[in-house]
């Protein structure tokens, strides 16, 4: 008990350059004005080793990826198009990650679609994928943020697919070690687009 107190105790104080060589995926990065294209760059500006930058659209992740590299010459910032509610994608993701950088360390399931049309002109196939990307079987899912030292299988339940996904294939691979990974764990912090349009 008292090794896990003390290893929730150093997660928690790794506040210079807490990403220090972490490799990290961030999901929901295209939009110019998002919580991921942030995201992307807080992680670089503590250090991080890569960040993989992925959204369903890919029409700003290249330039995103080429200003993080720009900034941070010792970050390595890969741009990928990935829908985030398709298991096959997501899990390729991760498994490109492990596979370049022997590791994964943070995953940010921020991916999430908004419908601006009027009921009328919203069809079946819309109103379904939006629910698919944003909420499996509940209709809001505010906030959640998970900070797993992860060593058995999960049985976590979610209500958004894509975090689902991300939990299911990210909480594996964070259970791979290498030379400068010495221990499994990592972060897995899902959000949704809508905690950003409630106040209070």
């Amino acid at each position: 008990m008292s090794s896990r107190i003390s290893q929730i105790s150093n997660h928690l104080s790794a506040h210079i350059n807490p990403h220090k060589d972490h490799v990290c995926i961030l999901t929901g990065c295209n939009s110019k004005i998002g919580i991921g294209r942030a995201a992307a760059w807080l992680c670089a500006e503590r250090g991080s080793h890569a960040i993989f930058v992925t959204d369903i659209n890919d029409s700003h992740l290249v330039s995103l990826a080429t200003e993080i590299e720009a900034k941070f010459p010792a970050t390595h910032c890969i741009s990928r198009k990935v829908n985030a509610a398709d298991e096959d994608q997501v899990k390729e993701v991760v498994d490109m990650a492990v596979s370049l950088y022997g590791r994964l360390d943070f995953f940010f399931a921020n991916a999430g679609i908004v419908r601006l049309l009027g009921f009328e002109r919203l069809s079946a196939e819309d109103f379904m994928k939006t629910i698919e990307i944003n909420a499996l079987r509940f209709c809001y899912f505010p906030c959640f943020v998970v900070f797993c030292k992860v060593k058995k299988k999960s049985n976590v339940f979610q209500k958004k697919k894509s975090v689902f996904l991300a939990i299911k294939h990210a909480s594996n691979a964070m259970k791979v070690t290498c030379k400068s990974k010495k221990s499994s764990g990592g972060s897995i912090v899902a959000t949704a687009s809508v905690a950003g349009l409630r106040s209070g």
